[in-house]
C-alpha cells in the first residue's frame, strides 16, 4: 500500500514539472505516422488504428478518458486487441482495467508492478527483441531498464514511442528523465545509450521519437546525441 501511494504521488507531482518547463508540449491528436497521440492531464497514450481493431500503447491516467477518445471515433473498448505497455506507472496505465479483455503485453519483468498499481494482470508476457504483429503492423519490443525493472520501448511503423526513457526538449533535442522518477537513473541513461547504439545501423527505419512527456522529435538523429 505504502509504494501504490508513493507511485500515486510522485505522478501527480509530476504534474508541477511540466509548467513553465523547457520540454516540448504534447498536443492532443498528433499523429506520427499510424500513431495518435492521446493527451491525458500531462502525460500521453497513443492510439494505432489496424484493419483488426485498435491497438493502445498505455493507457493514461485517468479511467474514461481514453474511452472517450474512442468514443468520438465511434469506437468502444470492445474494439481495442492490444494494449503494449511501457511501464507500470499509475499516469500511464490508470485505465488499463477498462481494456480487461483485449491482450494485455509488458515485459515480464514489468508484470508484477503492472498488478501491483492497476490490479491488472499482463496476459500476454513480452521478451526483449520480440516482434509482434497486431493487424497490418509489426511491433518491436526494446528493454530498457532504469525507470522501472521491466521499462520497455516499442518501435511500430517509423514510430519510436519511448514511454519515460528520455524527455524531448523545444530545441529538439533529447535530454534524460528527471532523476527522482526513476528507480535507477544512471541505468536508465545506460540503457537508453545502448538503444542508439542497437538502433543506429537501423537509422531510417526511426522517423519520430516521440516521449509519453512531451511531444515527438523527428529522425533518429537526437537519439544518436543523447
Amino acid at each position: 500500500m505504502a509504494r501504490r501511494l508513493h507511485r500515486i504521488v510522485v505522478a501527480l507531482s509530476g504534474l508541477s514539472l511540466f509548467v513553465g518547463c523547457s520540454f516540448s508540449d504534447i498536443t492532443h491528436g498528433t499523429t506520427y505516422n499510424s500513431i495518435t497521440t492521446v493527451k491525458d492531464l500531462f502525460s500521453s497514450a497513443f492510439m494505432l488504428e489496424t484493419d483488426e481493431g485498435v491497438v493502445l500503447f498505455d493507457t493514461g491516467y485517468r479511467t474514461g478518458r481514453m474511452i472517450s477518445v474512442l468514443e468520438d471515433r465511434g469506437l468502444s473498448e470492445d474494439d481495442v486487441t492490444d494494449v503494449f505497455i511501457t511501464h507500470g506507472h499509475r499516469d500511464h496505465i490508470g485505465g488499463l482495467a477498462q481494456f480487461t479483455g483485449a491482450r494485455l503485453r509488458a515485459l515480464a519483468s514489468e508484470a508484477d508492478l503492472v498488478a501491483e498499481e492497476s490490479g491488472v494482470q499482463v496476459t500476454d508476457p513480452l521478451s526483449p527483441g520480440d516482434v509482434v504483429t497486431v493487424g497490418q503492423f509489426s511491433v518491436e519490443v526494446f528493454p530498457v531498464p532504469g525507470h522501472t525493472a521491466g521499462n520497455a520501448v516499442y518501435l511500430v511503423d517509423g514510430v519510436l514511442l519511448l514511454g519515460d526513457s528520455a524527455f524531448a526538449d523545444k530545441g529538439g533535442g533529447l535530454i534524460p528523465t528527471p532523476d527522482r522518477y526513476s528507480d535507477d537513473p544512471e541505468q536508465l541513461k545506460d540503457s537508453v545509450r545502448a538503444l542508439a547504439e542497437a538502433l543506429d545501423e537501423r537509422g531510417d527505419e526511426v522517423e519520430w521519437l516521440v516521449p509519453s512527456h512531451t511531444g515527438g522529435i523527428a529522425g533518429l538523429n537526437a537519439l544518436l546525441a543523447f
